[in-house]
């Protein structure tokens, strides 16, 4: 098995960030390559992940998105001793605490900008969103 880069990305109220990075900056990874994407819920309140394009409206409020990164990407979700395979990954939640390891490699045909963004009521319009860029 070949080299994972890790990156970890921390959610709280209301932003998405990686150490070193300002909160809600662009997250940027290379298609192609191997991670190890750690999604950690450091807040106080449950989150979620949704990574994609084109946000949907419900009822007036943002609710996903039409398209999803990882719709059709295989993604093994990690645990201390199993991993199971899935093919596509749409959403993730995580309460407060929580953490969730998945293995990805995002296809060249994936590249450009994206969204990650958190559609818990509210959360999306006080900004919990930034970039996802695939380079």
């Amino acid at each position: 098995e070949s080299e994972r880069t890790v990156v970890r990305i921390e959610m709280g109220e209301y932003y998405f960030q990686i150490d070193g990075q300002e909160r809600n900056e662009a997250i940027v990874l290379e298609a192609g390559t191997p991670y190890e994407i750690v999604f950690a819920n450091v807040g106080s309140m449950e989150h979620e992940v949704l990574i994609g394009r084109d946000v949907v409206q419900v009822d007036g409020a943002p609710d996903g998105y039409e398209t999803n990164l990882l719709d059709a990407v295989g993604v093994d979700v990690v645990g201390d001793d199993w991993e199971v395979g899935t093919a596509g990954l749409i959403e993730i939640e995580l309460e407060e605490g929580e953490s969730v390891t998945i293995h990805v490699t995002v296809p060249a045909e994936l590249v450009g900008t994206w969204e990650i963004a958190c559609f818990v009521p509210g959360h999306y319009q006080a900004g919990m969103k930034a970039p996802f860029v695939i380079e």
